[in-house]
């Protein structure tokens, strides 16, 4: 069962964008369901993943950023 604060504000964005609450409903569970997961902390620090393709940030990297401002 959904709430019914969830439900109104489902059916205010389908009036807006003349679709059925069903397709909004489902836009927004998808949306909910590739978002990504929230980062772990470790020792307190928050470790994000990182993509598969993606490179990780060196110190390096971060010094030349720095020299750049």
């Amino acid at each position: 069962m959904l709430d019914d604060d969830l439900i109104f504000e489902a059916r205010e964005i389908a009036l807006s964008q003349d679709i059925s609450l069903g397709e909004v409903i489902s836009q927004l569970a998808q949306r909910g369901l590739e978002s990504p997961a929230p980062p772990k902390l470790v020792h307190g620090i928050p470790v994000f993943r990182r993509r598969s393709k993606s490179t990780p940030v060196t110190v390096q990297d971060i010094r030349l950023a720095q020299d750049e401002d």
